[in-house]
């Protein structure tokens, strides 16, 4: 429940913080074509241009503006709910960093030792349930030996047998636990069976257990590898598609270009920009998808136990 919780509410957390982000880019967008509408009203007005691209632009602002309302609905609900997992009521989330300038964890060392998926709880408790069959099964075993045990007058005592027969000799009781036991065989081995079955059952649910566990972490891994080569090449990207803007205006306010392209470069900014956020909370997220598929980090309990006691000694 810890582990799912800490998950729950990091998880939620970067998502706010992408919406934060992605608010701000929009309002700077809005801003840009704003001062694009006005140019181009402007140049209307002094015969430069037709009313068209007038229009082109009050389009391009009124889609920009449309954004915002569902972005502060969307920051509105994530409060909301990251407020429950705090178990709080609804309230406005106190803000830390920006999501840009969230702490992305040093790249996992590769070869993590396979001891700290014992940490899974899914794994400890299929790991118990198999030690609670294979016990069991050893319960089963010993119902085949009488319950008998040696008095003081080194005789034999069974309480099952206690009222259907007295003797003084040794064979006499002996014998009467070798007809019980003949007569339980089939209960005894019955419960044998279903022993070892459930035994068989709690073993594959173990193993099945385990390998879901590497595969999430190889999963984990996986993303988290990609999203940091995504993160990459979207920078390279966003830095490109700025300069393609910077550069479309000016010939643009020289008259070299069409307002069509300039338009469209800062569409494809406003893509590039929006799509790096999304990237950057994937990259937060892969770390929580690997701390959850590890049961609590990469960290050994005796590195937690040492960076605990320096704390201490601080």
């Amino acid at each position: 429940m810890v582990i799912t919780l800490v998950a729950d509410v990091a998880r939620s957390y970067f998502s706010l913080r992408d919406l934060d982000n992605r608010l701000e880019i929009s309002r700077q967008t809005v801003e840009s074509r704003r001062k694009g509408f006005g140019i181009a009203k402007l140049r209307f007005e002094g015969g430069i241009t037709s009313e068209l691209e007038v229009k082109q632009t009050k389009v391009e602002l009124a889609r920009a503006e449309a954004d915002i309302p569902r972005l502060e609905q969307d920051i509105t609900v994530t409060e909301n709910a990251l407020s429950i997992l705090l178990g709080r009521n609804p309230e406005e989330i106190e803000r830390g960093r920006a999501l840009t300038e969230q702490t992305i964890l040093p790249v996992v060392p590769a070869g993590l030792p396979s001891e700290l998926l014992k940490r899974r709880p899914d794994i400890r408790e299929a790991e118990h349930d198999l030690i609670a069959a294979n016990a069991r099964v050893r319960v089963a075993l010993a119902q085949f030996y009488p319950q008998i045990s040696l008095t003081a007058e080194a005789g034999l005592q069974n309480d099952r047998f206690r009222g259907m027969a007295r003797g003084d000799s040794f064979t006499w009781n002996w014998a009467l636990a070798g007809i019980f036991r003949v007569f339980d065989w089939g209960r005894n081995q019955g419960n044998l069976e279903v022993a070892r079955a459930v035994y068989e059952q709690a073993l594959v649910r173990y193993e099945m257990a385990i390998q879901q566990s590497f595969r999430e972490v190889s999963d984990a891994m996986s993303i988290i590898h990609h999203t940091r080569k995504i993160r990459e090449r979207e920078e390279t990207l966003l830095a490109a598609t700025r300069d393609y803007r910077r550069l479309a205006l000016t010939r643009y306010l020289h008259g070299d270009v069409s307002l069509l392209e300039t338009l469209d470069a800062d569409r494809q900014l406003f893509d590039a920009q929006l799509s790096l956020s999304s990237t950057i909370r994937d990259q937060l997220n892969s770390m929580v998808i690997l701390y959850r598929a590890l049961g609590g980090g990469w960290r050994s309990e005796d590195e937690e136990e040492e960076e605990g006691e320096e704390e201490g000694r601080k």
